[in-house]
């Protein structure tokens, strides 16, 4: 990964980022930062949009930040605790009897009080005594108390909300239905619920690919997706290629098992298959493409007939053997334009013009990463004296930035490019960067778009 971004990627806790917002009330553009990592109430650090991906799955637009599911039903689940709370009040100190029991109307408050502390003292603890024949006074009468339902449907509500906003189905906390039923809801609850959550993933992951990793022409896809009935998916396949809708290799592409063809659909990797899907042993796996271990793989031989043919003398005649025609290697397709490469040049041959049309000075193994410019005995003075070439004649203005006490500082030309310039002086940039190295950013749409979304930078070096 680090070859690919010359850069680290990891993954930060969401709690601790504070986005900023600039004074129009949007998130600053780079190189300013647009986040704050607080730790223990302290700013630790700070990123701007190009150092640090912020994906709230639930976007809003009146608030900085998301809102996770949790968030979403902290309500309903207070709600689901009080009704619990109050369910063991009932049984631990509630105040409401069984029943309720009438004495004659002659009896005092002393005879009831001590006819009940007998009739206690009587039932308390035995339960056999209980089941006994009891004889009552002449008038008495039982009056049993109607007692609360402790789950009703307004709990299988509270159930089905919890459960919808995690994306997990609510049959083990309803009322139990049908086999039928059940599928229904499991697949009701991965359509609703898990179709989002994986899309969001999909989105964060090509953001990767396509912008950090400079790979527009890449995605990321899910193979092996269960979100949708496998028998159902298969009969709809086969009316769609029965029909000529699809080819069978796009059929296989979309279960993610690649296609008949070279090239065709996708495909998985198994270091212990061959290329015809058969397992192999640790000495004959077979590599990866490109790999110099790779090892060929008989084609096999055509036979001209799989019958034997009997010749005048009574013998058998073997069929014959005809070898192969050589499989051409696919056509080469042709290469994207990129910016004119060099040896070490004069940094002064290039103008913001010609950067911005794709002839980017110094030298790089490919796009989207640091270029190096011709060493120097004093590279701060070189790249400072190579920015001031650059914008020699333009209007420009100074940014505040957190470079400015560092000795290095960032200026946005107002032409109307959008174009920023970040100077960093040796030992400022990071720590993959050379001490005695010098930089200069330079970062405007056009220059991202033929950069694989990066801005490009500059590395100044000591002789």
């Amino acid at each position: 990964m680090n070859e690919i971004l010359d850069r680290d990627l990891y993954a930060l806790d969401g709690a601790t980022i504070k986005p900023l917002i600039g004074d129009d009330g949007r998130a600053p553009e780079p190189p300013d930062p647009a986040f704050q990592q607080v730790l223990h109430g302290v700013p630790a650090a700070d990123f701007s949009a190009d150092e640090l991906l912020y994906l709230p799955r639930n976007a809003r637009t009146h608030r900085l930040y998301g809102m996770s599911p949790v968030e979403q039903v902290a309500l309903t689940v207070n709600i689901a605790l009080r009704r619990e709370a109050a369910t063991l009040d009932y049984y631990r100190t509630g105040s409401s009897p069984d029943a309720f029991a009438t004495l004659p109307k002659e009896w005092t408050a002393d005879q009831i009080r001590s006819f009940q502390d007998y009739f206690d003292a009587l039932m308390s603890g035995n339960s056999a005594r209980r089941r006994m024949l009891k004889f009552m006074p002449s008038e008495f009468k039982l009056i049993e108390t109607r007692q609360p339902p402790l789950k009703d449907q307004y709990d299988e509500w509270l159930a089905r909300v919890i459960c919808y906003a995690f994306s997990v189905p609510a049959t083990p906390f309803v009322a139990q239905v049908n086999r039928a039923t059940s599928e229904t809801m499991r697949m009701q609850a991965t359509q609703e619920g898990l179709l989002p959550l994986k899309t969001w993933i999909k989105n964060a992951l090509d953001s990767v690919i396509q912008v950090c990793m400079g790979e527009p022409n890449l995605e990321f896809v899910w193979v092996g997706d269960d979100a949708v009935d496998p028998l159902q998916q298969a009969q709809t396949l086969q009316i769609l290629v029965s029909a000529g809708i699809k080819t069978r290799e796009e059929a296989r592409a979309e279960l993610g098992l690649g296609g008949d063809k070279a090239g065709a659909g996708l495909g998985k990797y198994n270091h212990n298959h061959d290329e015809a899907g058969r397992f192999s042993t640790a000495e004959d796996a077979v590599g990866v493409v490109g790999h110099p271990e790779r090892k060929p793989r008989p084609q096999g031989v055509q036979v001209a007939s799989n019958d034997t043919v009997m010749s005048d003398a009574g013998g058998l005649d073997v069929a014959q053997i005809i070898e192969p025609p050589p499989i051409e290697p696919p056509p080469i397709e042709p290469e994207m334009p990129r910016p004119e490469e060099s040896g070490p040049v004069r940094q002064a041959e290039f103008s913001l013009e010609d950067i911005a049309n794709g002839k980017f000075p110094g030298v790089a193994a490919r796009l989207g990463i640091p270029r190096e410019m011709p060493a120097s005995n004093d590279p701060a003075s070189e790249a400072d004296r190579y920015i001031r070439w650059l914008t020699a004649g333009k209007p420009f203005s100074e940014r505040n930035s957190n470079l400015d006490a560092k000795g290095g500082y960032v200026i946005r030309l107002d032409d109307g490019t959008d174009t920023n310039i970040t100077f960093r002086p040796p030992g400022v940039s990071s720590d993959k960067t050379d001490p005695t190295t010098a930089s200069v950013d330079i970062n405007n749409p056009k220059i991202r778009a033929i950069n694989r979304g990066q801005l490009l930078k500059l590395k100044f070096p000591r002789k």
